[in-house]
């Protein structure tokens, strides 16, 4: 086994210090048990430990002390903000559930080649220590889905969350593209669709004429499904900086302009 980097155990010293005695009885006061928010504390330094033990490449040490040293700061900044960690039992001796789903999400940051993704597993992390309607069964979900997710697939997510921001056009959904950059977020957009996908819907729509049932194909009228709607919120996707987003939300409304124009307006 391979001895850690010099960096990335300052991190984690830095982190165990940040969730130590102070950090534990801040949790301690708020649960009304401080034992309990010391071992709040232990618990995600001990997992940094473990994760420092471990054989990693470089990229891999730097990516996981990334999300952890992340989601370190987002918990501490939410407890002095107010906000009340969960009283479930999660973080319970001997840490079971919280070790073993942190330990999920650090794992997918070993492996995770798009580094923009990172800040978001971090802000997963730190939906799952507060809210406890994130069940165990529901952050391993959200850990397996986010994993397989592109960075591309996050930015179109947060793109149809935020519809004032980032308004689609009144023209049906298809796949178009003039170039392979363009049939790429094109073909992803689409794919993300139900029945095929599992984030963006179609609402139901009544044909005036006949009266059967149907969608509203329109791009301005997509809705998340249930799946979107936690997936959006649980990693914070609102957090996007409009900078990121522009250039693909760009893309979409020009393919779907092209795509109108050359189908005659459909």
């Amino acid at each position: 086994m391979t001895a850690a980097k010099p960096e990335l155990l300052t991190i984690v010293r830095r982190m165990t210090s940040v969730l130590g005695a102070g950090f534990g009885a801040t949790v301690g006061t708020q649960m009304g048990d401080p034992v309990a928010g010391a071992m709040v504390g232990e618990t995600l330094a001990q997992l940094g430990e473990d994760f420092v033990d471990r054989v990693l490449s470089p990229r891999q040490e730097e990516r996981v002390a990334t999300v952890l040293s992340s989601a370190t700061e987002l918990i501490s900044e939410g407890i002095a903000s107010g906000a009340t960690l969960r009283d479930d039992g999660f973080f319970d001796d001997p840490h079971a559930d919280a070790s073993e789903v942190f330990e999920g999400i650090l794992l997918a940051a070993r492996d995770e080649h798009e580094a923009k993704k990172l800040p978001y597993l971090a802000k997963l992390m730190s939906a799952i220590a507060f809210d406890k309607n994130l069940t165990v069964d529901a952050a391993n979900f959200l850990i397996i889905e986010t994993d397989r997710l592109t960075w591309l697939q996050m930015c179109l997510l947060a793109i149809v969350s935020r519809p004032e921001e980032f308004p689609l056009p009144e023209t049906n959904v298809g796949e178009y593209g003039t170039n392979w950059g363009d049939w790429t977020v094109s073909r992803t957009f689409h794919r993300m669709m139900a029945p095929e996908g599992s984030f963006l819907q179609s609402p139901p729509l009544k044909d005036p004429a006949t009266g059967f049932p149907g969608f509203d194909l329109r791009l301005s009228h997509l809705q998340l499904t249930n799946q979107g709607q936690l997936t959006a919120s649980a990693l914070g996707l609102s957090a996007i900086p409009a900078d990121d987003l522009r250039d693909t939300h760009a893309t979409l409304v020009r393919l779907a302009e092209l795509r109108h124009e050359e189908r005659g307006g459909d």
